[in-house]
């Protein structure tokens, strides 16, 4: 046969479906490189910086580290024990692209074809290959997905990885080989060391699935009787796919998990614990969650809730007529599917951050979900009918998300939570544009900066700057990101009151009464107990704070607001802070920050009853500060209890060994 009849030969309608899926693919991830590349702002919806601060700050080190500073090093990059191989993978497009934040973004395009590969090799297990596109549609078009990936974070790798575990759950279940096992239990480790979290969303559909597989896929599927039960265990355990799959598979995968975790997770673990106990415990599970419009209470039914402001009607409806078939017809690859998203909901409402960003990871068993119910349908019209209607609300969400389009009125009737005047009201609407504005953010940020280290007070170690990031258009993560990449060796350090969505951690006083500049947006007013306390004090300020801060500069924003630079030009003083402590309308338990900036003023002013009760407060919250210790200990020097000053520069020694406060401690000790 001749090429060119060959050629014709080919089966077209089975090619079909993975020429769609080519072409997703490409539309996609153009579409993704050319908002990336045009974006330039930097504003309220902006990456958090933090993430691409550390990578960049690794990879210069790794030309001077050697391999004994390596491990500590990747401590920094794990952001407290979580294992930083998003990062890594990001490292060769930062090292061929340059040090910026387009170039780290190109790791999520990697998983941006995974997820969709994912996807539709599900669904075309699942129902055909068609369903498998249409679900790969859904996957790619999903606001929050679309969102995470114009973001540094590992929350759009989740999503990726456990649709790519969810494949090979599947093909473990359809094939039952040990080569097929050695994939799935390797997915499942590559999705934790990308997140944590990523067991959160998989741990109960893949235990459902192993469960299946090792014991009741084959005969016999249960004991014939109750003196069976060991034999029939002991069966099960000498097939090969559990001797030479499963627990040579597993022990890998737990080795590097465990080794990993153990040698960093100490720390996470130990905050988790610090949190757990004593009034802090008030700060565990993030009590409010902020929507833009109005705040929702957290608890197993937020995600229901809120799942049409995050993906649209259309979308909800037809997950919700997906579930109801899955839950009539109860085929056995159904039942995985509707475990799988059950599983990944369950433990995720119960167990997470309520924000549609932990949430990712269930919605690629969303899409799958909400289009596998079409292959039922047999009346051609009424197929063609709701796929318009899938397809059109899918280009719309897309396009909208994208770049807006003025289509304001559509995305209301969609569901989107978008104010009026077509704004997004805050960094949690999923389903609202971020596209490219006018405004030039990059130049206002270096404005700023500039300011700031032209100033003669702006001195190494005595030049922190404070950014209110209570409905600010900038975040001190971007000052960072820009001091970073464009002021490296500044003294500028850069603080910041918090996340203002949650309460997580009770007012920082230090923060706020101790740095030498603050920049601050007017307009308060997002729901918070952090937005609540910086609006009262920076819109009406106690008479004594007032005074030791002058405005420097104001800076013009979009929608006629201003951006204020305040420096403080008078030292802290005790009435002061007692002034500022009293004016927030807090209960205490959000206020105790204010003992570990009190007690050194206390001694100032030779108040050292004070002073003690106050560092004694502090060190309840603060039980491993070497710093409070040795604030403690000068006081119980000056009310004459030596042994009780020893008592507590030996702590200082034990908690800070071989630093200048240990030092000091050390030769206070022996010269008596």
């Amino acid at each position: 046969m001749r090429p060119l009849q060959k050629f014709h030969s080919l089966p077209w309608s089975r090619l079909l479906p993975q020429i769609g899926l080519a072409l997703l693919i490409c539309s996609a991830l153009v579409v993704n490189f050319i908002w990336l590349q045009l974006d330039e702002r930097l504003g309220a919806t902006a990456d958090p910086k933090a993430y691409i601060l550390n990578t960049f700050a690794f990879m210069r080190r790794l030309k001077n580290i050697g391999l004994d500073n390596l491990v500590g090093n990747l401590q920094a990059l794990s952001f407290g024990g979580r294992p930083p191989l998003y990062q890594l993978l990001s490292m060769p497009f930062i090292m061929l692209f340059g040090y910026s934040m387009d170039a780290g973004l190109m790791i999520n395009m990697v998983f941006l074809v995974l997820l969709l590969i994912s996807v539709f090799k599900i669904g075309q297990i699942i129902r055909g290959a068609p369903m498998g596109l249409l679900a790969a549609f859904l996957a790619a078009v999903y606001p929050p997905l679309v969102r995470l990936s114009w973001e540094y974070r590992p929350h759009y790798a989740i999503a990726a990885c456990v649709a790519f575990s969810l494949w090979m759950a599947f093909l473990l279940v359809q094939k039952r080989t040990i080569k097929a096992v050695w994939r799935f239990v390797l997915s499942l480790g590559f999705g934790i060391l990308i997140h944590p979290l990523f067991a959160m969303m998989f741990f109960i559909p893949a235990a459902v699935c192993s469960l299946y597989v090792i014991f009741f896929q084959t005969g016999p599927r249960k004991p014939a009787n109750f003196t069976d039960i060991f034999p029939w265990l002991w069966k099960k355990i000498k097939d090969p796919l559990f001797l030479y799959g499963y627990f040579p598979a597993a022990l890998l995968t737990l080795g590097v998990i465990v080794g990993w975790y153990s040698s960093f997770g100490a720390s996470l673990l130990d905050s988790f614990q610090t949190l757990s106990s004593g009034e802090l415990a008030d700060y565990r599970g993030y009590d409010v969650f902020t929507f833009g419009f109005a705040n929702v209470s957290t608890g197993f039914f937020w995600h229901l809730q809120t799942m049409p402001y995050a993906i649209s009607n259309v979308f909800t409806a037809f997950f919700g007529i997906g579930v109801i078939i899955l839950l009539v017809k109860h085929r056995q690859s159904d039942l995985l599917l509707l475990i799988s998203f059950l599983g990944a909901y369950i433990y995720s409402a119960t167990s997470t951050t309520k924000t549609w960003m932990h949430f990712a990871g269930i919605l690629p068993i969303m899409a799958l979900i909400s289009v596998i119910w079409l292959s039922e349908i047999k009346n051609k019209i009424l197929n063609i009918v709701l796929l318009s209607v899938l397809l059109s609300a899918g280009l719309f969400s897309y396009y909208y998300v994208n770049f807006g389009g003025g289509m304001n009125k559509v995305a209301i009737a969609l569901s989107a939570p978008v104010a009026r005047r077509g704004d997004c009201l805050a960094i949690d609407m999923v389903f609202c544009p971020s596209p490219p504005d006018s405004y030039d953010w990059e130049k206002l940020h270096l404005l700023i900066l500039k300011r700031i280290k032209s100033d003669p007070d702006c001195r190494v170690n005595d030049c922190r700057v404070l950014v209110s990031i209570a409905n600010a258009p900038i975040a001190n993560n971007t000052l960072n990101y820009y001091q970073q990449t464009r002021f490296a060796g500044s003294p500028l350090a850069i603080a910041a009151m918090r996340g203002p969505a949650f309460k997580i951690t009770p007012f920082n006083f230090s923060v706020f009464l101790n740095s030498s500049f603050i920049v601050v947006a007017d307009k308060h007013g997002r729901a918070g107990i952090y937005d609540k306390a910086m609006g009262k004090l920076l819109d009406n300020p106690p008479a004594s704070f007032a005074l030791s801060h002058q405005l420097v500069e104001t800076f013009r924003l979009p929608h006629n607001r201003r951006l204020y630079l305040l420096k403080r030009t008078a030292p802290l003083t005790l009435s002061e802070a007692q002034d500022v402590v009293r004016s927030l309308d807090l209960d205490d338990k959000y206020k105790y920050g204010q003992y570990r900036v009190l007690a050194p003023l206390y001694a100032q002013a030779g108040q050292f009853e004070n002073a003690l009760e106050a560092y004694q407060r502090a060190l309840e919250y603060e039980p491993k500060s070497a710093e409070l210790y040795f604030g403690l200990a000068g006081v119980y020097e000056s009310l004459g209890r030596l042994e009780d000053a020893a008592g507590a520069y030996r702590k200082v020694i034990e908690l800070a060994p071989e630093t200048d406060l240990a030092g000091q401690a050390e030769s206070w000790l022996s010269a008596r």
